[in-house]
């Protein structure tokens, strides 16, 4: 198979990062992005000898490969220029990079469906993250206090930097959910967590909210319920009378003119998740994320099921900054809470501790 390279572009930046010291650091930022292999030698060299403290030049790579087998190869090196537009080429090879990665994975994907093989799952959740990786955002990853400095303090400090929550006691404690947050409310099975949530949801409109929890019927009637007045089970059980019917009519154009609330109620496994997470704030206005709940999330990575809550969390929580979003995440309470009728404490938080620590805010 044919994959995507470059190798005249992969020369040129290899020499541009041996004559310009911050050309070679942005190749180190980037990491390896070659195909040819004596490429991939040359860079490692470059990498290992800059770890080393040492000068990352021609003469000094070409020492410590100290291999014959490349004596034509630095010969034709000598011959290329370096370029002006050399971010623009890293950056090139890096998209291929990610290209040759999803040829491979779907290959192997290819090969463990024809085999009937189950581990197909993990294929597609490598699949995702690549795509992930291409799609992810160019924005500046560090700054110096001196640049915060000298911006003005409402730049700094937007009021769209949090949203209101809908709930007056709420946003006084709060005051309101923070772009970037990781959000925990938790609570026993029964007590209303779920509503809650939806309530929220809908106070602060333009939202996701994934439901794992409740079916989309059941988070429609609680809706219809609260721009109606009309009890949420009589409309499930159909069970209304012609006058609860007519208090649903003006409530259903309410909604349609006003809701505006993308709902997933299919329990996605976590890569996937987070792909249409990150899909959805893409493609419209999405204020907040909502998450119904963490202990019903499958497929992430780990050896139990401590490990795999720990990196839902952490990645949620790196999410929410990516993206500059409020996550709301619902979680469950350990049993022994409930069993002994006392105030939860973070270590109440079922499956992890890890909860607790990615968290911004716990409820």
């Amino acid at each position: 198979m044919n994959y995507p390279h470059d190798i005249q572009h992969e020369h040129e930046v290899i020499v541009t990062a041996l004559f310009n010291k911050e050309a070679l650091y942005k190749l180190i930022e980037y990491g390896d992005v070659f195909y040819n292999a004596k490429n991939k030698e040359v860079f490692k060299a470059m990498t290992a000898l800059y770890g080393m403290n040492e000068n990352v030049d021609m003469s000094s790579v070409r020492a410590y490969i100290n291999s014959k087998d490349y004596d034509s190869y630095f010969v034709d090196l000598a011959l290329v220029g370096t370029v002006f537009n050399y971010e623009f080429i890293l950056k090139k090879l890096d998209m291929m990079k990610y290209q040759r990665q999803l040829m491979l994975y779907s290959q192997d994907l290819y090969k463990a469906c024809s085999a009937g093989r189950m581990e197909y799952q993990d294929f597609i959740n490598e699949i995702i993250e690549v795509n992930n990786q291409i799609n992810k955002a160019d924005i500046s990853e560090c700054c110096t206090m001196e640049e915060m400095a000298d911006l003005d303090l409402d730049d700094i400090f937007k009021s769209s930097d949090y949203i209101s929550t809908g709930l007056f006691s709420l946003d006084n404690r709060l005051i309101g959910l923070f772009n970037g947050q990781l959000i925990i409310i938790a609570a026993g099975p029964g007590m209303g967590k779920s509503t809650f949530a939806w309530n929220l949801a809908t106070n602060i409109n333009d939202t996701l909210f994934l439901s794992y929890e409740m079916e989309r019927q059941e988070l429609y009637a609680k809706l219809l319920a609260r721009y109606s007045g009309v009890n949420s089970l009589r409309i499930e059980g159909k069970k209304c009378g012609d006058a609860e019917i007519q208090k649903l009519i003006p409530a259903i154009d309410e909604i349609k003119k006003n809701i505006r609330i993308k709902v997933y109620d299919y329990p996605l496994q976590f890569f996937r998740m987070i792909s249409e997470i990150r899909k959805t704030c893409k493609q419209r206005e999405v204020k907040a994320v909502f998450i119904d709940y963490l202990q019903l999330i499958d497929g992430a990575k780990g050896e139990n099921k401590e490990d795999k809550i720990s990196v839902i969390t952490r990645t949620l929580k790196l999410l929410a900054k990516e993206l500059k979003k409020p996550i709301v995440l619902l979680s469950q309470l350990t049993k022994d809470v409930l069993k002994d009728n006392r105030k939860p404490t973070l270590g109440d938080l079922r499956g992890s501790g890890a909860i607790g620590q990615d968290a911004d805010v716990v409820i």
